[in-house]
């Protein structure tokens, strides 16, 4: 069965690094990169940023290419969320 949008609950920490890469994305027309998002989070490592991307990931709210620059951004459910849905499952 398929999350739907009010399906998912986030961690308030995953809300905000979604909504950092969606007006990142609106922003500047372009992704941010693990160290864009560490740097805005203040993360000591890269690790932590992974961590709450791959969560999001694995609720298809954000996709990536892995080994290419710039390819972080929100799914379809992502965009949708970032839109108004809600996270609070």
């Amino acid at each position: 069965m398929t999350e739907t949008v009010q399906e998912i609950a986030l961690t308030e920490r995953q809300r905000e690094i979604l909504d950092f890469i969606g007006a990142f994305w609106t922003r500047s027309g372009f992704c941010p990169t693990v160290r864009e998002i560490c740097r805005e989070f203040e993360f000591a490592s890269p690790n932590a940023a992974w961590t709450h991307m791959n969560a999001l990931k694995r609720h298809g709210l954000i996709t990536w290419q892995s080994g290419q620059a710039r390819t972080i951004r929100p799914t379809e459910a992502g965009v949708s969320l970032l839109e108004g849905g809600d996270a609070d499952g």
